[in-house]
């Protein structure tokens, strides 16, 4: 019993898991609409209050939804970045080996690089950065730009 009340710690918890009950009563999601027009009415909660809470949980949804995907492409291009960084660094330690022996020089792109690396990762992987927030603005804007023009057009 002690781990099912692990598991009821927030409102999402409990939406998710009358679902899952739900689905195994054989009902899947039909119907949602009267469900919460009807769970809204017992709770007293007016029809302006209810569609004013769906579309702030719309519009949340949505922000939550370009968040995560600019998320995955701040991630995916560090990614790049970083492979990138091995690769030819790893290339230029193997020449320097070659023709010196030792690695003397390489270690100074392997250094200059790594720097830039590392403010690369803080401000693309630290969503917290103020860098972070910049771009994420930035590509609400153009994303936004763009389905406008696809709306115009």
């Amino acid at each position: 019993m002690a781990e099912t009340q692990d598991a009821l710690s927030t409102d999402e918890d409990v939406d998710e898991i009358l679902k899952l009950a739900l689905r195994k009563q054989g009902r899947d999601d039909f119907g949602l609409r009267a469900r919460l027009e009807s769970a809204a009415q017992e709770l007293g909660i007016s029809a302006q209050e209810l569609t004013e809470a769906e579309e702030e949980y719309s519009f949340a949804k949505k922000d939550r939804f370009e968040f995560l995907e600019f998320r995955r492409r701040q991630v995916r291009e560090f990614r790049e970045h970083f492979f990138a960084y091995i690769i030819i660094n790893t290339l230029l330690v193997a020449i320097n080996l070659m023709t010196a022996g030792t690695v003397d020089w390489a270690i100074w792109p392997i250094l200059g690089w790594g720097v830039g690396l590392a403010f690369h990762a803080w401000g693309s992987l630290n969503t917290g950065s103020e860098t972070f927030q910049e771009e994420f603005e930035d590509f609400r804007s153009r994303k936004n730009r763009r389905r406008k023009l696809d709306d115009d057009g």
